[in-house]
């Protein structure tokens, strides 16, 4: 966040400083943490990197994430090799706006290169369930024709629990055990919130909603089970048949003043 860049320093950080993160968290125990943050190549700092990667294998449940470009042909930017070896989880981040360029849908998975890929949501919220649960899972996820779910906002991002970077990786005298009460068995994710970051969408709720508050409503409504689904176009039809026969009631007989409210 702006907080964090004021006091550890500009953007991009060092890798080093995502490997202190990774420790600290791994330290209070989450479900799985969600790294909302591409490590596509190899830094100029190979001991960086190296710190980086142990730290992501010793957090034992990461989903590191990925960036495609286009389907067929399939071209896609994953984490660099250490990155990805080291990873438990893969999921990709992309995210398709509707017409209006506001985020309401998320893409559910791919298939491509003969394997399925999830986005990071998805993959987040795999993880709670069992293994034998998984299939049955996503068959009830309701998706359009597109593959897409509908992301059912509990409102704007600020509703979420957010902890600024730098309290992470330094926390204060008395910190450290809140953190692990309300870090513990948790799902994290990690991201950008910080002004001029890029990572901003605009969403129903708002111009300019952070990229890992949309990973984190796609995930809440996953685990809640509470979608939105598009109505079909026969109750459309009867919602407007209805309407339009109510509106004519209304103004039938009635002084046109009446009738203007009754329409409205």
């Amino acid at each position: 966040d702006d907080e964090s860049i004021r006091r550890i320093g500009h953007w991009p950080w060092p890798r080093s400083y995502h490997a202190a993160l990774l420790k600290t968290l791994s330290a209070y125990r989450p479900h799985v943490v969600l790294y909302d943050v591409l490590f596509t190549e190899e830094s100029t700092q190979p001991e960086d990197d190296a710190l980086l990667a142990h730290a992501i294998r010793e957090t034992g449940s990461l989903i590191a994430a990925f960036f495609f470009h286009t389907e067929e042909p399939f071209l896609a930017f994953f984490p660099a090799k250490p990155f990805r070896e080291a990873a438990r989880y893969l999921g990709f981040v992309n995210i398709v706006p509707d017409e209006d360029a506001r985020v309401r849908r998320i893409r559910h998975s791919i298939h491509a290169g003969g394997t399925s890929y999830y986005h990071t949501s998805v993959m987040a919220f795999l993880t709670t369930l069992p293994e034998g649960k998984r299939e049955g899972a996503l068959r009830k996820i309701p998706v359009d024709r597109e593959n897409s779910f509908w992301i059912n906002f509990p409102g704007r991002y600020f509703l979420f629990r957010r902890i600024p970077f730098y309290q992470l990786i330094a926390p204060q005298e008395g910190q450290a055990d809140e953190l692990k009460r309300f870090i513990q068995g948790k799902i994290v994710v990690v991201g950008h919130t910080a002004t001029g970051g890029g990572d901003f969408r605009p969403t129903p709720f708002s111009s300019a909603y952070p990229g890992v508050g949309i990973q984190a409503a796609s995930i809440h409504t996953l685990l809640t089970g509470e979608y939105l689904r598009r109505l079909g176009g026969g109750i459309s039809f009867a919602i407007l048949l209805v309407m339009t026969l109510l509106v004519t009631l209304l103004t039938w007989k009635n002084p046109p003043l009446l009738g203007l409210f009754g329409a409205l």
